[in-house]
């Protein structure tokens, strides 16, 4: 009699089950519709599309700052009496402005090129949109605000800080004064005519030689007190009087008085801006963003020296440009299409002398690459 052997069988049983669970699985999978899609450009879907994504290329425009100053002489109301009243000689007398430029600033936006925009089309299965989503937050493409422009545009010149000057009347003495003038009033007497001297006193205004007098005046007795405080003759001092501070009032208050003989001199900052879209290319472009003057800041009527921005690819992604195709492939299918920016050297000069330099990575100026999935 045949022993009777249960493990046996059930060994052949489970190798059976296991090559008729494989057997499924290959053929469920070979059953599940392999995703296919093509990227052209928006408005070249094919009909046969059953599901479509828009997505766009970055470009980078450059936004030029530049700060510069706006330095202004005024010379003093008693300039013309300096030399008579103080001894100062070598005053200017004349009005003087000029400008210069003291800083720069360059960085840049990223928006949507309008020229490069595509539709991810899916012909068949499902596209996960991961490839997608991994190259926005990468910064390669942009899936929002496709159709915001940047308008390219000059911003006029907006002051930093305010201002002007003005010489105010420092004097303790009133603008005007009495003035006593002698006439003679004519008296008939029985035998003659007689001239009777007459005072009269009547209020003028004071004359700017007057009015430098007193000025001159009050600056002579500022430096003598400021003496007297420094060699320690006023004694005893004031309770709680600060002495250095005493010192720079007066030296303060002198200046004051001083600037109505010698002039002021004054600083006003402005700041303007130009935007600046790059096109692309792989040579030098150079943008010219305005004329700069010493004596005039900036102009537009052929003087001073013009302002330039000159861009420079460095040649990094110059071999994909040549080798890759740059625009989406015709019936090219499951490449997913991407640009790799260009990072170049951007140069801001006056005349010729260079005032800024910077390298920045420029999208426009870069290679059109792709993923093949």
């Amino acid at each position: 009699m045949r022993p009777y052997r249960p493990t046996n069988m059930n060994n052949k049983t489970m190798v059976r089950h296991k090559i008729l669970l494989i057997t499924l699985l290959v053929l469920a999978g070979s059953c599940t519709p392999a995703t296919r899609f093509i990227v052209t450009n928006i408005g070249y879907e094919p009909e046969e599309v059953q599901q479509s994504f828009i997505y766009a290329l970055p470009q980078t425009n450059l936004i030029v700052g530049i700060n510069f100053e706006k330095q202004v002489f005024l010379p003093g109301p008693y300039c013309d009496y300096a030399l008579k009243q103080l001894g100062i000689n070598g005053v200017n007398r004349t009005r003087k402005e000029s400008y210069k430029i003291f800083g720069t600033e360059l960085y840049k936006s990223i928006e949507a090129d309008q020229d490069h925009i595509y539709a991810l089309n899916v012909l068949e299965g499902e596209y996960s949109m991961l490839e997608v989503n991994e190259l926005v937050q990468n910064g390669f493409v942009l899936t929002n605000n496709l159709y915001t422009e940047m308008e390219i545009i000059q911003n006029s010149a907006n002051a930093i800080s305010s201002g002007g000057i003005h010489f105010k009347e420092v004097t303790m003495e009133p603008n005007i004064e009495m003035k006593e003038e002698t006439m003679y009033k004519t008296i008939l007497t029985d035998t003659s005519f007689i001239r009777v001297p007459v005072v009269s006193e009547q209020l003028e205004r004071k004359t700017l030689e007057k009015k430098a007098e007193e000025a001159a005046k009050l600056i002579l007795e500022i430096r003598s007190d400021r003496y007297f405080l420094a060699a320690g003759i006023v004694d005893p001092f004031p309770q709680d009087f600060d002495l250095k501070i005493a010192l720079t009032a007066l030296d303060e208050l002198e200046e004051k008085y001083l600037s109505l003989f010698i002039g002021k001199s004054y600083t006003q900052g402005y700041y303007r801006e130009f935007f600046i879209l790059p096109k692309g290319s792989m040579e030098t472009e150079e943008f010219t963003i305005g004329a700069f003057s010493n004596e005039a800041g900036f102009v537009s009527d052929g003087s001073g020296e013009e302002l330039k921005v000159e861009i420079t690819p460095v040649g990094k992604t110059k071999s994909m440009r040549n080798l890759l195709p740059q625009h989406p492939e015709e019936e090219v299918y499951n490449k997913l299409y991407y640009r790799m920016p260009e990072m170049t050297v951007v140069d801001i000069l006056k005349g010729e002398d260079l005032v800024h330099q910077e390298r920045i990575a420029l999208f426009q100026s870069g290679a059109l690459v792709n993923v093949i999935q």
